[in-house]
């Protein structure tokens, strides 16, 4: 979904920012999280170790080998929820 060069630029965006980017993944119990770091949620927002919920794999391979069912993205106490094609539109808008 994202290359290693759009996810370290989204990185820089929501760190600058105070944001907090969710990925969720579908049919699969963790989601990747961008914001201060990048890290792995379990599905009711709880952290996990990384090695846990995504082994070896790096951030953008995970994007690129699980389906993303939707992309939430906090930012100043609101919540805007994008489906796959609309963050990519929204991506190129922010960063």
């Amino acid at each position: 979904m994202l290359s290693e060069e759009e996810v370290r630029r989204l990185t820089r965006w929501a760190k600058l920012i105070g944001a907090k980017v969710v990925f969720c993944l579908e049919d699969y119990k963790f989601n990747l999280v961008v914001g201060k770091f990048i890290h792995a949620e379990d599905k009711e927002g709880r952290e996990v170790p990384w090695v846990r919920a995504f082994g070896s794999k790096m951030p953008w391979d995970v994007l690129s080998s699980f389906k993303v069912k939707e992309v939430r993205v906090k930012v100043k106490g609101t919540e805007r929820r994008f489906k796959r094609d609309e963050f990519k539109k929204y991506l190129k808008g922010i960063i």
